[in-house]
């Protein structure tokens, strides 16, 4: 939704809208990634146990769960650089520096010894630096930060548009990883 409504009110030249489904976008998806970052770390050992079958793979989710939050604000915000027709922005960030930050800080983890849980923290820190840059980029591009003009929320219509193409997406995200947690299912960690 944000990627529609912020370039829609940019091409309107609507800043107060703009600051405000920035801001209101933010607001819910990070209200819902706690919300869910919250559930999955009480479940992480019943899907470790129940679809992984290694208790392992429990604190691994536990740990990496930790991260949502970063990852669906920064990504939340990518979308709004996007949408302001910055895309070298949102290429730096999730094209070049998060993978090469996330690949270089596997490799030292793994060689020191770490193994899944340097996995782990490489990605977490890869997903913090990337929520870094993101609202760095954003900021500079609108600084919906500053309180001049005052944000106008146009909750309704985003909440009208959003809700029917979050619920897509979610189901898309499901399809695209079933094949895992149904291998997970049958199998071990280890043939997943």
């Amino acid at each position: 939704a944000l990627l529609r409504f912020a370039a829609y009110n940019k091409g309107k030249g609507d800043i107060a809208r703009l600051k405000g489904a920035i801001i209101f976008g933010t607001k819910v998806a990070l209200i819902l990634s706690v919300l869910i970052t919250i559930v999955i770390f009480f479940i992480a050992d019943f899907i470790a146990l129940h679809f992984f079958h290694d208790k392992l793979i429990g604190l691994a989710i536990k740990v990496l769960i930790l991260s949502l939050p970063f990852l669906t604000v920064g990504n939340i915000w990518l979308e709004c650089i996007q949408s302001l027709q910055a895309i070298k922005y949102q290429v730096y960030t999730k094209k070049i520096i998060q993978p090469a930050t996330r690949l270089v800080l596997m490799v030292l983890f793994f060689l020191a010894g770490f193994e899944l849980f340097g996995i782990v923290i490489a990605s977490i820190i890869s997903v913090i630096l990337g929520c870094y840059l993101a609202y760095y980029y954003l900021t500079k591009l609108i600084p919906f930060h500053k309180k001049d003009p005052a944000p106008v929320y146009g909750t309704k219509e985003i909440m009208t548009f959003s809700v029917p193409v979050s619920l897509t997406q979610y189901l898309g995200l499901l399809t695209l990883y079933m094949d895992s947690l149904m291998l997970g299912y049958f199998k071990n960690s280890a043939d997943v």
